[in-house]
């Protein structure tokens, strides 16, 4: 999956989650409100955040490899009901 520029899925990921990152710094400096996550917690933060969300979105463009982009995301968002509601045993 490549968009037209030629870029893939990381390199797409990648600009998201900068300017993401720059808003949500922007929004912390103009509030004036200390960034209140201890080194210790940004470094756990890092891990959940490459190992869940990365690990997650890696597999979601490879899912979108083998079907459709609606049947994939109608998956992704529906997993969890299913998971939540399913009987044990």
């Amino acid at each position: 999956m490549h968009t037209t520029a030629g870029s893939g899925p990381p390199a797409m990921l990648s600009i998201r989650f900068i300017l993401a990152s720059a808003v949500i710094w922007l929004i912390i400096v103009l509030l004036k409100k200390p960034a209140a996550v201890s080194p210790a917690d940004l470094k756990q933060l890092a891990i959940l955040s490459l190992l869940g969300y990365g690990v997650a979105t890696t597999l979601f463009f490879q899912a979108i490899k083998l079907l459709s982009a609606s049947l994939a995301s109608l998956l992704l968002y529906t997993y969890p009901l299913i998971v939540f509601t399913k009987e044990p045993g």
